[in-house]
């Protein structure tokens, strides 16, 4: 039995084992919906039988809309709603599945650990309860700059403890460095408008910033909040309807003030260094998926 899990135009394969669908970091599923709680359901699949499970979420979850409370089956053509999000589920045969059809699957290529997977295997779906979460991606989120005296401030200090200043919330609040731009070359690849949360962290900086477009080779994170050109980062992308997309990065270009009326806000253009196979196809089918609908 192959269970697909289907949302708008995008859809994901389960295998056996459990399934977390929420707002968080470590979900297999995530959705950008602040209704949506950060582990709204569980949702498992054994050799016969598929069950989802509310973990006690403030809004509840509905399967054909109605509540559910404790584990219920779920089967073929089932509506399950979270939040401002309904799932549609469809049971198929093994043949049911073109394997070359544009899927959703949780893959593995570069491991965060520094190990290359150089195996011919590397871009085979793998079972979605064998993703490791990413809290490699997330973890060098540990301090903050001051936006009055730049001293560090751990992110879990409320104050900086040398001029008292409250640590800044993770997102864009004020300009903390003005930096000079040199002249850019313009970008040979194309781009696509986007808009999604995106992890920013360097050895200077963390913060939650915005993603405005991407491109095969790079993003450009909308925020105040700017690092130099030629820095090393880790960017965690958050799209919606996918589990966190992590990018090793290097900043090629800075915008420290907005460009015209209606011209890029300030930020930063990352240029990607290092991506692993499931980060490396969703990107791809982004962009060749806007440019296409364009």
């Amino acid at each position: 039995m192959q269970v697909l899990l289907e949302w708008g135009d995008n859809s994901l394969l389960l295998t056996k084992g459990a399934c977390i669908v929420g707002r968080g970091l470590t979900c297999h599923l995530r959705f950008n919906d602040p209704a949506v709680s950060r582990h709204h359901v569980r949702i498992t699949l054994d050799d016969s039988r598929l069950e989802i499970e509310d973990l006690n979420t403030t809004n509840g979850t509905r399967v054909n809309r109605v509540a559910i409370a404790g584990a219920t089956r779920l089967l073929d053509g089932d509506l399950i709603s979270i939040g401002f999000r309904a799932i549609r589920v469809r049971i198929v045969d093994e043949a049911g599945v073109d394997s070359d059809s544009e899927i959703v699957t949780v893959s593995r290529g570069l491991s965060w650990t520094g190990e290359e997977d150089t195996s011919k295997e590397r871009d085979r779906a793998i079972p979605v309860q064998a993703c490791v979460p990413r809290e490699a991606a997330v973890k060098q989120l540990h301090h903050q700059i001051c936006t009055r005296c730049r001293a560090v401030i751990p992110i879990t200090e409320p104050a900086c403890s040398k001029c008292g200043s409250p640590r800044p919330p993770l997102r864009t609040m004020s300009v903390t460095q003005r930096l000079v731009v040199k002249d850019l070359e313009r970008r040979k690849e194309p781009r696509q408008p986007v808009e999604f949360p995106v992890l920013y962290a360097s050895d200077s900086l963390s913060f939650e910033g915005e993603a405005r477009d991407l491109s095969p080779g790079g993003i450009f994170v909308a925020s105040e909040l700017l690092d130099h050109e030629g820095t090393q980062c880790l960017v965690t992308m958050l799209p919606d309807g996918a589990p966190p997309l992590a990018a090793e990065g290097l900043v090629c270009h800075v915008i420290t003030a907005e460009i015209g009326s209606g011209g890029r806000p300030p930020g930063m253009g990352i240029r990607f260094t290092r991506l692993d196979s499931e980060t490396q196809q969703w990107v791809d089918r982004t962009v060749v998926g806007r440019s296409q609908s364009a």
